[in-house]
């Protein structure tokens, strides 16, 4: 009974520490990108929970995995067929979303997912925005690679009052 005990035991470990050190990253960014501009983003940490574009706009899908020569990936309402698995460490893709899309890029058993939303009219969107030192204006840093530049703000509403002193300011 010891025995039949640690196989399992052992085999369980030996199938968890497969995909323990696995790593996947993926940037979805706007136009036609190279992989040394998505190469520098990740090396940079730059990324955005989000990336928000008009229609007809291309965006730029781009992985790396040192762990895997290759990916799988699946994109929500596929424009153009880019679904399926690619061979390589790293790569780009390049399509045109119609509608909001979920893009997931998977590498063996880790899978990075991200998404772009397509507006086509009025759409609320949050942001963590950053107050002036005087407290009286809110502003937002717009990275022209994951946000449109044909996107226009209507209107900035804070979800939240600066205090000092337990007053607002």
């Amino acid at each position: 009974m010891k025995y039949a005990i640690l196989m399992v035991a052992g085999a369980t470990l030996a199938f968890a520490s497969g995909c323990c050190n696995k790593h996947v990253d993926a940037r979805l960014v706007l136009g036609h990108q190279t992989l040394d501009v998505c190469a520098r983003l990740v090396k940079e940490g730059v990324d955005a929970p989000v990336s928000i574009t008009c229609p007809g706009d291309e965006v730029t899908l781009c992985w790396g995995t040192p762990d895997n020569n290759g990916v799988h990936i699946e994109v929500e309402h596929d424009p153009g067929g880019i679904t399926g698995d690619y061979s390589g460490h790293t790569g780009v893709v390049y399509f045109t979303p119609t509608e909001t899309t979920k893009v997931t890029v998977t590498a063996d058993c880790v899978s990075k997912q991200k998404k772009v939303q397509v507006v086509t009219g009025d759409t609320p969107v949050g942001f963590d925005g950053l107050w002036s030192g005087d407290c009286k204006q809110v502003s937002y840093e717009a990275d022209p690679l994951f946000y449109s530049q044909s996107l226009q703000a209507k209107d900035v509403q804070p979800q939240w009052a600066p205090m000092q002193g337990g007053m607002p300011l």
